[in-house]
Parts: structure tokens; sequence; C-alpha cells
């Protein structure tokens, strides 16, 4: 069947993005694209590590922390959600068949250097060990080897490529399932991230 001209226009201005409704002259909001979801330096990596994975796992970028790692609601109000809420991994290694977080990936560069962004990585490595999921640090380069890559992913990933029990894959306890924080704790927290 052949669709005519006047079809395919009509379907083109359909997916153009949406005028605003108003008539009025509107103001155009303070954004602009950056371009590249990668900087130049983690686009060397990223493509290193596509051909390290071998399409054994979806590689995921830029994703929130929060996302990957949860508390009780008790410990969300208390603090610890927002901890993790501001932050994002530079890649995410999930399985292809149930998207089960098998590991998350930081690129650290010269700002990793600052104080600042050391209590951020050591608040985060810290966070990730408790929940159970893998955290790789990687220092920045101007170029990678893939093979070093997979070699240091080869038994996370050999892990997922099996076949699943059948009662399911076992996982380390959670934050929610350890019981309620108490406020102590938080201020013990707060204070290792505030450390120099």
């Amino acid at each position: 069947m052949t669709r005519n001209p006047e079809h395919l226009r009509r379907a083109a201005v359909r997916i153009r993005s949406p005028r605003p409704t108003s008539c009025k002259q509107r103001q155009p909001l303070p954004y602009h694209t950056r371009g590249t979801l990668l900087t130049r330096g983690e686009a060397a990596f990223y493509a290193a590590l596509v051909k390290a994975v071998a399409g054994d796992a979806i590689i995921a970028m830029k994703v929130r922390a929060a996302d990957l790692i949860s508390c009780s609601v008790d410990a969300w109000e208390k603090g610890f959600g927002d901890m993790v809420a501001k932050h994002h991994l530079d890649f995410v290694l999930c399985c292809r068949r149930t998207t089960h977080i098998i590991v998350a990936i930081e690129l650290d560069d010269r700002s990793h250097e600052r104080s600042d962004r050391k209590r951020r990585d050591k608040f985060l490595s810290q966070a990730f060990f408790d929940a159970g999921i893998p955290l790789i640090r990687v220092k920045a380069a101007s170029q990678y080897d893939c093979v070093a890559i997979r070699a240091m992913l080869a038994s996370l990933l050999a892990a997922y490529k099996r076949p699943a029990p059948a009662n399911g894959t076992p996982t380390k306890k959670t934050v929610s399932e350890a019981g309620p924080l108490q406020s102590k704790e938080q201020i013990l927290v707060i204070d290792w991230l505030r450390e120099a």
C-alpha cells in the first residue's frame, strides 16, 4: 500500500515539537541544548566500554544515584534520600534480560581531587557497598584498553550470563529491611560528609 504525499506531510506535522498554547508573545525560557550527553573524556571511555561489554549488558549513562539505591521512608525523611538524589553515576551496566543492576562505574577526572568531591566519592562508595551494588572507579585517561576493562568486569558479567536460580537472585539486606535508622546515625553520616 502506498501513502500519498499529503498523508506524509500531515504525519510529519504531528511529530514536530508542540507549540505553546497561548497566542500571546512568550518570553523564551533560559535553556539551551548541551549538544552531547557525554564529555569528550566520557565518550572515549564509553567507546572502550561498548567494545569490552560486547553486548553482554545494557550500558546506561548519567544515571541518578536515587534510581539505583534507595532507603526507607523514615531514612529518606531524615535526609538520606536527598543525599543520593543529588548525585549521578557516569555509567551503569544492567542485565539485558532483567535490567538487574550489575555494576556502577565512575570515571574519576581531576575534579575528583577536590576535597568536596572526595567527600562525595567516599559517601557514594559506602552507600553503594551497603546497598550491595559494586561501584568501580576508573581513573580518567586519554585512551582506554577495552581488554583490560573486560577483564575488570568479567566476573560480574559472567554472573548474569548464567541462568537465574529457580528461587531468584539472592540480594543483600537493604536499608529499609535493616530497620529504622536512629538520629545519631544520621548525624554521623552528615558529619562524615563535612570532613575535610
